[in-house]
């Protein structure tokens, strides 16, 4: 009898991790299967290749509340020049283990094709669900995000942009150490700019990547990311459309919780 109650258990864990695993692949899917079909329809998007880099450091100030800063490099035209710079502070709180809150600003500039550098300012709230199951990790972090650039030097830099974004990784943490995950994060465009088009989505990225913890304290992380930028106009007051935008990205970043 005992052993038919176990085995009828380790059934329904299985038919549990299976239906969590499908509707993860189906979340993954879905906006990839959307890019892909959003590639096709214009085989001429420009492609360029990037490498990325963080440090982020985390010290607790209370109980469940932790001050983080988190700085950011990127190098792009094919690894040839620095393209975007951003700095990062804020608040994390745990709610619970299951639910994790941030809010945050950064200032970050990025660089124009014509050289000139483009200074952003950014808010944004955040909402992280977590479920653990046997040795997976689920995450699922809806964003929402405010955002002004080149205030001074353009007549719509006073205007904010608010996106709302969306992201998903499944981690696997059976082994301390080493812990492959792979994610996909999906932005959601909220505002209406002159002729510009609004509420539309406009980026994916997919990420496959592995964390290494040679300690308690330390984290090391290793990448790959594809970026796909679409419904692109030439501009805020401009209908006409642009080519998609394509990033192959390369990253390595490192975290210490002080």
């Amino acid at each position: 009898m005992a052993q038919q109650a176990q085995s009828s258990l380790k059934n329904k864990l299985f038919a549990l991790r299976f239906t969590f695993f499908f509707i993860a692949l189906l979340w993954v899917s879905t906006p990839l299967l959307a890019t892909i079909n959003t590639f096709s329809r214009n085989p001429s998007a420009l492609n360029d290749a990037s490498f990325w880099q963080n440090i982020y450091l985390e010290k607790k100030i209370a109980k469940h509340t932790f001050f983080r800063i988190n700085e950011e490099g990127r190098l792009t035209n094919n690894f040839s020049r620095p393209g975007f710079v951003y700095l990062d502070a804020g608040i994390n709180y745990k709610l619970s283990k299951f639910i994790h809150l941030s809010l945050a600003y950064v200032a970050n500039e990025k660089k124009q094709k014509t050289d000139f550098w483009s200074m952003r300012h950014q808010v944004y709230m955040s909402c992280t669900l977590k479920k653990s199951i046997k040795d997976f990790t689920f995450d699922y972090r809806t964003m929402i995000q405010w955002q002004v650039k080149d205030v001074r030097s353009s007549s719509s830099g006073k205007i904010p942009q608010y996106y709302l974004r969306g992201k998903t990784t499944i981690k696997y943490e059976r082994h301390f150490k080493f812990q492959p995950y792979i994610a996909n994060e999906l932005y959601y465009f909220l505002t209406q700019l002159d002729a510009r088009p609004a509420y539309h989505f406009n980026r994916s990225r997919y990420f496959a990547g592995l964390y290494y913890h040679p300690d308690k304290v330390n984290e090391l992380e290793f990448y790959y990311l594809f970026e796909n930028n679409f419904n692109l106009t030439k501009g805020s007051s401009s209908t006409t459309p642009i080519n998609p935008q394509n990033n192959w990205i390369i990253g390595i970043g490192y975290a210490r919780s002080l």
